[in-house]
């Protein structure tokens, strides 16, 4: 006898005896073992650690050693298979295919992640793929679709059967109708799911006295919820106890046999019980678990069932301050597991194509989080929820107040932690993001906003639905537990019940799974078609090619915008001017430049990312140093303005005084005026504007030195300001500026 390689089979001995449906069987008894994984989500990756997911060269290995040492053994898997992990994601699924093929998956359960990737025009050709290329059958008997052509009818094979040693068994599949609310509306369209428990009932009878089975069997994608330690005495809570109980009280009173067995999937806890008599197991997610239904005919056709689980890495508890292990073993658990070969080379092929798209930089931190509890888990959530109302805001380029996620679209990234300036790859942000959820932008009032905020789901800091962009305070206290909500600000001001606002959100949330996650008050709504992760990446891209600054000051030497040194948000972003060799005046000037980020979009056509701007760009003064230290700052933004450009001689003069038409130009400058130029009266058209709007007093002389009396009283009339600025008799330019930085508000 081969030496067994996997961890101890649990739960070894439990059988649950039923009666035959009365087939002839030889004396001898016959004996079949299904096999099964739960919940997969693409988890081809070995994590490397005790508990973590064993990979799928793992898997594989694991599957074929129980396979291989059991008698026809039959292998099918739960649903959600493939989204959840980056070398899935990138490939479409196809080094899980191979994998499923490679373990000899007959049947599979569909669940609500395997709609990730298709909507009503690609449903058919995504899930024929998938089942073409993986050499299985999906099974689920309450998925209808409800437009076109095929209105009303499965989507799926609704059921299987296999004929194996003489014993007929019969496979079926389902998902609960719950389901539907954690799929985005977008890859819904055009399907309905119906009540599990029907299709089950229709099912269980059909496969009893339509195909004769001897054996059924239910792949059920409905929730399970059994605590730990996992054993047959543990409650198992969620829709398949009723979904067991209903079928088995429908079969009998049809007066056939209910369900031999069910193989679980959907939660991610592993499942190992017996409810109405009917054994049930699922495995853990991500390929931790594989579990087992043996199942005995006796010479009289009457069916033992027992359920196992084989673990494929560990999980332990707390008890007091001593850590159990309640299922694996130790350290060794993965070195005791077998790699398959042939599989392995499969995956390293896809993951060394992988390796360079995934691990190369594309943008840099600008914040501190982790995933560890407290303010690091807060940050690391409003860290993603900002690059996406960036993206909406500043790439996609349609202005949005707030920005909405689910808590559940945002993943444990496990141990890593992010330091501002870090640089990040696709890797961390498939992490981050592994499922396709897309942005819906919409309008919504004010009233409808502080209702989702106010509801259930804001209990805490973290929270099921979270949102950047809004200042939110509860009545006793931010993010206090009471849910009331006492202010919420847009800006500093308070939002207005009636006046609408622009948002965005994951599909998730559009038209939402209901309770307080209710988006469904939002109007002309527009799915972006841009997905999450795909926007926190161009938005990272994005702002690697940013400057820190579209207004700044450069030397009086600095002749030339070729000369200039551009601050940019990355270091390694390079800049380009339009004009290279354009001069720079004395004062305010605009350069176009390109910065280009120094990380490429793997996405995009050409990988470039780049943005163009109009720099202002101010020339010093060549007495720049004799400014007195409490005007510069002043000069220098009223010269960015636009308002100073100098007397003419490259210098800003600030003791010298100011003309009335010197003023006249100033004032409407600082006001924003347009004027028509005139080459024969360079302030003619300022002093214009300026008596135009009773700014000045007509018969003023415009060589005449100003007063402080006359930029008071144009103060007031322009801005409606007080002047506190100490003025000379003849009042200087520096003095000016101070009183043109108070109007301004500056």
């Amino acid at each position: 006898m081969k030496k067994r390689i996997l961890s101890t089979l649990l739960a070894l001995g439990m059988a649950v005896s039923l009666m035959g449906t009365g087939a002839a069987f030889a004396a001898e008894e016959k004996e079949i073992n299904i096999f099964g994984i739960g919940d997969f989500g693409g988890a081809l990756d070995d994590s490397g650690k005790p508990a973590g997911n064993p990979g799928g060269a793992r898997v594989v290995g694991a599957m074929k050693a129980l396979t291989t040492e059991a008698a026809n053994p039959i292998v099918v898997t739960g649903g959600t298979i493939y989204t959840g992990s980056a070398i899935s994601e990138t490939n479409h699924g196809k080094p899980v295919n191979e994998m499923l093929k490679a373990m000899g998956v007959k049947y599979a359960s569909v669940g609500n992640h395997d709609f990730d990737w298709s909507n009503i025009d690609t449903r058919d050709e995504v899930f024929n793929t998938w089942q073409t290329d993986g050499a299985f059958t999906f099974l689920n008997a309450n998925v209808y679709w409800t437009k076109g052509e095929k209105a009303g009818q499965r989507v799926f094979t609704p059921y299987a059967t296999e004929t194996v040693d003489g014993v007929k068994i019969g496979f079926f599949g389902v998902i609960g109708e719950d389901n539907m609310s954690a799929i985005s509306a977008l890859n819904t369209e055009g399907i309905e799911f119906r009540p599990a428990t029907e299709a089950g009932i229709e099912m269980a009878k059909l496969l009893r006295t339509e195909e004769k089975c001897d054996v059924v069997i239910a792949l059920a994608h409905v929730a399970s919820v059994q605590d730990a330690p996992y054993d047959l005495e543990a409650t198992v809570n969620g829709g398949i106890g009723p979904f067991i109980e209903a079928i088995n009280a429908a079969c009998k009173k049809a007066g056939v046999k209910g369900l031999d067995g069910v193989m679980g999937s959907q939660t991610t806890a592993p499942c190992l019980a017996v409810i109405d008599g009917t054994p049930v197991v699922k495995a853990q997610n991500y390929g931790k678990f594989i579990d087992q239904l043996n199942i005995k005919i006796d010479g009289k056709g009457n069916v033992t069932v027992t359920p196992s689980l084989h673990p494929l890495t560990q999980i332990t508890m707390k008890d007091g301050e001593e850590t159990v292990s309640l299922m694996g073993t130790t350290e060794t658990t993965r070195e005791e597991q077998p790699e398959d070969e042939a599989f392995k080379a499969v995956y390293d092929e896809y993951n060394a194509i992988l390796a360079e798209l995934m691990d190369a930089p594309r943008g840099i931190a600008d914040a501190h989080f982790s995933y560890a509890e407290g303010e690091d888990r807060f940050n690391y959530q409003k860290w993603y929820l900002r690059q996406n109302w960036y993206y909406v805001n500043e790439v996609y380029g349609e202005p949005i107040v707030a920005y909405f996620q689910n808590t559940g679209g945002i993943r444990n990234i496990g141990e890593t932690v992010v330091e501002p300036g870090d640089e990040l790859a696709l890797r961390l942000l498939y992490t981050v993001a592994p499922f396709d959820n897309y942005i819906v932008t919409m309008d919504m009032t004010g009233k409808d906003i502080k209702t989702l905020l106010g509801g259930e789901s804001q209990y805490g800091k973290y929270t099921s639905l979270l949102q950047y962009g809004l200042d939110v305070t509860y009545k006793a206290g931010e993010f206090e537990a009471n849910g009331e909500v006492e202010s919420v600000k847009l800006n500093g001001e308070e939002l207005v019940d009636e006046e609408v606002y622009h948002i965005a959100c994951n599909t998730f949330l559009y038209p939402g799974p209901g309770d307080s996650m209710d988006f469904s008050a939002g109007t002309n709504a527009k799915n972006i078609n841009v997905i999450n992760r795909n926007a926190v990446l161009a938005a990272i891209l994005d702002q690697s090619a940013t400057v820190k600054s579209d207004a700044f000051a450069v030397a009086y030497d600095t002749a030339t915008a070729g000369a200039v040194t551009v601050t940019t948000t990355n270091d390694k972003a390079t800049v380009t001017f339009a004009q290279p060799e354009a001069p720079l005046a004395v004062g305010r000037n605009t350069v176009k430049a390109t910065v280009t980020a120094p990380y490429a979009d793997p996405y995009a056509t050409t990988g470039a990312v780049t943005r163009d701007y109009d720099l202002t760009v101010v020339r010093e003064y060549a007495d720049q140093a004799a400014i007195p230290a409490e005007m510069a700052d002043v000069v220098n933004r009223l010269t960015v303005d636009g308002v100073f450009k100098g007397n003419g001689e490259g210098n800003f003069a600030a003791d010298t005084q100011l003309t009335m038409n010197e003023l006249a130009v100033l004032l409407a400058r600082a006001a924003g005026a347009e004027l028509a130029a005139d080459s024969t009266d360079w302030a003619a058209p300022a002093v214009a504007w300026c008596l135009e709007k009773g700014a000045l007093q007509p018969g003023f002389e415009g060589t005449a030195n100003l007063t402080g009396e006359t930029l008071r009283a144009a103060a007031k009339v322009l801005f409606d300001t007080e002047i506190t600025v100490e003025f000379s008799p003849a009042v200087t330019r520096g003095e000016t500026a101070m009183a043109l930085a108070q109007m301004l508000g500056l």
